[in-house]
């Protein structure tokens, strides 16, 4: 009997020890980037980063968590004495430092209410490019009025080709509205006389798991060839109050373009797309509430004709009209009811009918991506954009830059694992004895 308790004890002991090994790979750095900031910072929690870009490079090469300890205004970017400042008519774009494996950024859990990051209330125009695959958690996507008075709308994520997840308590204010681009932005395209590669995206995941959020929209810019497949997943307690229209645009020639809604809240208005580009556009309804659907491109923007438009409902409901007809932005549109199925609105107008399957979907793996050096150019991803494969970090797990690991949790895992060590140990030696 003393054998299998004091086994049992040992592997409480390992399992602890090895839990306290994987916490502590995980890399932590503080920001503070509130405006006016000028103290570039080390990343501890004392001495905080005063930008997110000086936070993502130093966990890009091992991944991490960034915490703010309180707001952050994006404008602390740039430099502080860039032409046009406070010119309302500049476009604000900015790409983050590339990084291959996942990064969180979210709230420090001592803060009372979601910290808030700020777009440039400075300009009319601002765009946001991922580096590599990236989490918000409990934060507030913000826009305040600039020194005019007026609160410009524009808030831009591109996604750029990575896993972007808006997780549990990440959502916008009421002030303008958030748009969402998978693909890759047109501003992180080699320029024509650029000599360097575009970096060749195929895939594209975006994930909405909580909060209210503006506009989806679908790639604006692809270098695929064609093959370009991008998925959005609005799930959870997610809500989209302006509307999605995924449909590639701007004659990109992607693949296609899947809509997951399968969420407790929904989202307001479907569109096929905004100005189509081609390729074929999927709507699948799980669970939620979608107002209306039409599979026009929005306001009969189109520079090309899609393929198929179609629109598959197993779940939730319809409650407005769902309207198919489409000729000039799709070739075919398709409305399909799983069997039994009712819908408390209308649907018309689709060059089909018929009977919707059960569907299944996976979200994105948040695991790290398998890292692979095919991809050409200066802005490489370091992966294939697929997801899974090992998790090891690699290198030495040396912060550099004077960023910071977290220390609290480590300190009482290894703690307690010592106690049951020590335990263990009385404990075997105490039944010898007897």
């Amino acid at each position: 009997m003393k054998k299998i308790i004091a086994v049992f004890l040992t592997v409480l002991m390992i399992a602890s020890l090895c839990a306290f090994h994987a916490s502590a790979d995980t890399k932590v750095v503080y920001v503070d980037g509130a405006p006016g900031q000028t103290n570039k910072g080390t990343g501890t929690k004392s001495d905080p980063f005063s930008k997110l870009s000086l936070a993502i490079k130093a966990i890009a090469d091992d991944g991490g968590e960034i915490v703010l300890l309180g707001d952050v205004d994006l404008v602390n970017e740039y430099e502080d004495d860039i032409t046009g400042k406070n010119d309302t008519s500049f476009t604000f774009h900015l790409v983050n430092p590339h990084h291959s494996k996942f990064i969180t950024i979210r709230s420090d859990d001592s803060l009372s209410e979601n910290a808030k990051i700020y777009f440039s209330a400075h300009r009319n125009n601002t765009s946001w490019s991922m580096g590599g695959p990236t989490i918000f958690k409990n934060v507030t996507i913000a826009f305040q009025a600039g020194p005019d008075g007026v609160s410009y709308a524009y808030k831009r994520f591109y996604a750029n080709g990575y896993t972007l997840i808006m997780d549990v308590g990440a959502t916008q204010d009421a002030a303008g509205a958030t748009y969402f681009y998978p693909g890759i932005s047109p501003a992180d395209l080699p320029g024509e006389d650029s000599e360097e590669e575009a970096r060749v995206v195929k895939s594209n995941d975006i994930v909405f798991k909580d909060g209210e959020w503006g506009y989806l929209f679908g790639a604006v810019a692809d270098t695929s060839d064609g093959e370009l497949v991008y998925n959005y997943y609005v799930v959870g307690d997610a809500f989209i109050q302006g509307y999605a229209a995924p449909g590639p645009m701007n004659l990109v020639a992607a693949k296609t373009a899947n809509l997951y809604v399968d969420t407790t809240r929904g989202i307001a208005t479907i569109h096929g797309a905004h100005k189509i580009g081609g390729g074929d556009v999927n709507v699948y309804i799980l669970s939620g509430e979608v107002g209306d659907i039409n599979a026009k491109s929005l306001s009969n923007k189109q520079e090309t004709n899609g393929d198929s438009f179609n629109v598959y409902v197993t779940g939730g409901d319809i409650t407005g009209t769902a309207n198919g007809d489409a000729a000039e932005t799709f070739a075919e549109t398709s409305f399909n009811l799983a069997s039994g199925k009712t819908i408390s609105g209308s649907a018309s107008g689709f060059t089909k009918e018929g009977v919707a399957p059960a569907i299944s979907y996976e979200l994105p793996s948040e695991e790290d991506p398998v890292e692979d050096d095919t991809q050409g150019g200066d802005n490489t991803q370091g992966g294939d954009n697929t997801q899974g494969g090992d998790n090891t970090q690699g290198g030495d797990n040396t912060q550099g830059g004077g960023s910071s690991v977290k220390t609290g949790d480590e300190v009482v895992i290894f703690a307690v694992a010592a106690v049951l060590a020590a335990v263990a140990a009385g404990f075997v030696v105490s039944k010898a004895r007897r």
